[in-house]
């Protein structure tokens, strides 16, 4: 009769995180080491890319978004990104730094003519980063499809299946009970469906099964000691290929989770009766675990085979839980993950209709839909969204923001389509995801580097860049300033000198290739130009990219069938000719102003945004603020702008916002936007020829078109100017590239239609956005980031036509 070891945890199980007075000697020794080596928070990185497909002479655009797995949300301790481009060969070919916001960080990298076709790997990664043994950082592999000839790849065309006998909790014991996973691999590194035979030495069938899609799959085995067994695996095309099951051990436990009820995680624990004879009595910890935090209790065998544990899954960690067994000794014997289903994934769903055509784009509406009751912790979300043709063969990303921080961090070795388990989540893929921790075995945090490595913080989360310099002449002055970053809103701060006239200010978000300005005032008030250097220190740390990357990340995807010249072809008429080159000389026409392009029905409100501008009103709220209307932000970080004064008792005081020519129905957008983002706003408290809609006044914002800092003669004469060669990168604004057409099939299955990487929504309310109209039959919003609980989104949206 079979033995239940049954734990009530309301009573006593997992009443403590990370110590339990319970444990003695051992282990209390695993326990404070697992939690030192998890004391440090961890960061993960997931960036969304528009495509993953490209041709030569488009963007990539992207953006990072930093998760805290110890919080489970949004990290905004580092505002430092690093995002390169290594080629198939492992070498850099493009890099940057750019700057996090709020938890995230957006940009792009241009794919210019010396980009051969191939396969490259985008790498995100922080400074933080690097005190850890295991890598945080993010990897996803994309093609880039250009005229030059391809980089060579590695002879796949041998015929070979890879069968890997992966059994739950690592180990294969004689005379009880297993179960063993199995992996069938092509010679692609992908998954592949077969059928599978389990035979013993006698030709007796024992079981058979048939992988899923990713070529995994499961069976029960009780082997005896002195009998042997194989697996007959069957291809589609009937070849069949024997695979002898090997290592089986005469001493050890198993261990067996049954993950699938909704309500309870029950654990079997089975041994032999050679090993029991042995560890009858002894004790056994069971440790759950997860960045740092731990729950346990003890177990014995008591005579029995069998030990089954019940534990109900409230009282799991969210999301992945590793499942661990010590001996009395400290020493690891059996693990295994589960995914506990209870996890901050987004229950929101979004609505995107087309409300309108303006010219030659469309306007749609995205809405946040939530079940949930709306409460005071509701914030922001952060979105973004790539749109392209419904068609598309150009995006198949490794993982979505779901599996990069709650699958990859845990596990080792390469999966295939982690998103797949995430997206349109049913039973079917529950399954499939407990068959995938089971062959995955033991986590990729190693007991060992527990016991024997200190984590401690070498290297610091970066905030901003360090500028150093020093005073020559005048040596002594009464007051000396800096022009603070445009990222810092260009106004002029106080440098503090040493005693030999250095001097050294951290935490400067400079932006690479823009102006740095340095006065002093002397004894009359007045700005003089000094006598200086400056120079912009970065973390100089060389980057790099593992083998074990390039080859994983390489099996993820497959070759394009089609030639690389067919597709730079199609960027160009069919009957296109090319002409000797003409030059034409001319008068260039003056480029009329800001204030010049405005109708004269605003051009008597119109403030133009400058410098001055700028040092006064830092951001497009303080001039709203200033110019009569009250600006308060919510505790939810809701923008709520009214008149000091209301025109009726029953009006909502709100003045009608035109951004660039379309009306705000949602004021948060405005919320981080900065005065210097802008050429100039129009005031019109009248409201006149707006009817209800203008009853408060109408505010008109012009996003900004040209340079707004020019050097100039007055400039000069009381400031030391220096480009920064070092420093941020700066994001650009998205612009599709000119296809030749929008029918043709390299459009339909490599284009791009639109990127929008900031949309901002809190709960129950709708924003905004344009795309180009390019008369697409049907077109795919594909959706990762953060909803208004901070929980995580990855969802896919088809509209028709």
């Amino acid at each position: 009769m079979r033995h239940i070891f049954s734990l009530f945890f309301f009573l006593f199980f997992f009443i403590s995180l990370s110590q339990n007075s319970k444990i003695k000697t051992h282990g209390e020794l695993y326990l404070n080491k697992y939690s030192q080596y998890f004391e440090l928070p961890r960061e993960t990185l997931y960036t969304h890319i528009n495509k993953t497909t490209f041709l030569v002479g488009e963007h990539i655009w992207f953006k990072t978004y930093v998760h805290d797995r110890h919080a489970d949300y949004k990290s905004v301790r580092t505002t430092n990104i690093n995002v390169s481009l290594f080629n198939s060969s492992g070498d850099l070919v493009d890099s940057g730094l750019w700057y996090a916001s709020s938890g995230s960080a957006e940009g792009q990298i241009y794919l210019d003519s010396t980009f051969k076709s191939g396969r490259y790997y985008l790498k995100s990664s922080t400074n933080w980063m690097r005190n850890f043994n295991e890598s945080d950082a993010f990897i996803q592999s994309i093609d880039i499809i250009g005229t030059n000839e391809k980089e060579s790849k590695p002879d796949i065309s041998k015929e070979s299946l890879d069968i890997q006998i992966l059994p739950e909790g690592g180990h294969i014991v004689s005379n009880t009970s297993n179960v063993i996973g199995l992996k069938v691999l092509n010679v692609n590194g992908q998954g592949e469906q077969v059928s599978v035979i389990v035979s013993d030495d006698q030709g007796n069938e024992i079981t058979k099964f048939d992988t899923n899609q990713f070529g995994i799959g499961k069976f029960l085995l009780i082997p005896e000691s002195d009998m042997t067994y194989a697996l007959d695996v069957i291809q589609k095309n009937g070849i069949t290929i024997t695979k002898k099951v090997g290592d089986i051990k005469d001493f050890g436990i198993t261990i067996q989770a049954n993950n699938l009820g909704s309500e309870n995680l029950i654990l079997t624990l089975h041994t032999n009766q050679n090993t029991l004879e042995q560890i009858s009595e002894k004790k056994f910890d069971l440790l759950i675990h997860k960045n740092g935090r731990s729950k346990s209790t003890s177990f014995s065998f008591n005579s029995k085979n069998e030990v089954v544990i019940v534990i109900p899954k409230s009282n799991l960690f969210r999301d992945l839980n590793i499942i661990t067994v010590f001996n009395e000794e400290g020493d690891p014997l059996v693990e295994r993950m589960i995914f506990n289903s209870d996890a901050r994934i987004s229950n929101a769903s979004y609505n995107i209709s087309q409300l309108k055509k303006v010219n030659d784009s469309l306007v749609f509406s995205i809405y946040e839909l939530s079940n949930k009751i709306e409460d005071s912790l509701s914030g922001m979300g952060d979105l973004s969204i790539t749109v392209l043709p419904s068609g598309t063969e150009s995006y198949n990303p490794n993982d979505n923001i779901i599996s990069t921080n709650y699958l990859k961090p845990y596990v080792q070795g390469h999966i295939e389509n982690p998103k797949y388990y995430f997206q349109d989540i049913t039973e079917r893929k529950k399954y499939d995801l407990d068959l995938l921790l089971l062959t995955q075995g033991w986590s990729r945090y190693k007991w060992s580097n527990v016991f024997s490595s200190k984590i401690e913080a070498n290297y610091q989360f970066e905030n901003g860049l360090t500028i150093k310099g020093r005073l020559f002449n005048p040596k002594v002055v009464p007051a000396f300033k800096i022009q603070s970053p445009e990222l810092m809103g260009y106004s002029w701060v106080d440098i503090d000198l040493n005693s030999d006239n250095t001097f050294v200010l951290d935490n400067m978000y400079v932006t690479k290739g823009e102006i740095l300005r340095i006065s002093y005032i002397d004894e009359k008030g007045k700005y003089r130009k000094p006598a200086v250097s400056i120079e912009v220190v970065t973390n100089d740390v060389e980057d790099n990219i593992s083998e074990s990357n390039l080859i994983s990340k390489a099996l993820a995807h497959n070759e394009i069938s089609q030639s690389d010249q067919q597709y730079i072809n199609a960027f160009f008429y069919e009957d296109a000719e090319v002409l000797e080159e003409v030059v034409l000389i001319g008068k260039k026409k003056k480029e009329k102003s800001d204030s010049e392009k405005i109708s004269t029905t605003y051009k008597d409100n119109y403030i133009p945004v400058d410098e001055n501008t700028i040092r006064l009103f830092p951001r497009v709220l303080d001039i709203i603020a200033y110019n009569g209307y009250q600006v308060n932000i919510t505790i939810r970080q809701d923008v709520v702008i009214t008149k000091f004064f209301k025109s009726s008792p029953s009006s909502s005081g709100s003045p009608l916002i035109i951004l660039d020519g379309v009306p705000l129905n949602d004021f948060n957008i405005l919320f981080n936007l900065r005065s210097n983002d802008f050429e100039g706003i129009s005031i019109d408290k009248s409201g006149l020829g707006y009817g209800i809609r203008g009853t408060e006044g109408v505010i008109r914002l012009y996003s900004r078109k040209t340079d707004l800092f020019k050097s100039s003669k007055q400039l000069e004469d009381y400031t030391f100017e220096k480009e920064a060669t070092k420093g941020f990168s700066k994001p650009k604004q998205f612009y599709t590239p000119r296809y030749k057409s929008f029918t043709s099939d390299l459009f339909n299955n490599y284009g791009v239609i639109s990127w929008i990487p900031n949309i901002n929504l809190k709960k129950n309310s709708s924003q905004l956005f344009k795309i180009p109209d390019f008369e697409a039959k049907s077109i795919t919003f594909f959706i990762e980031g953060y909803d208004t609980d901070g929980k995580l989104v990855s969802q896919v949206i088809s509209l028709n036509k």
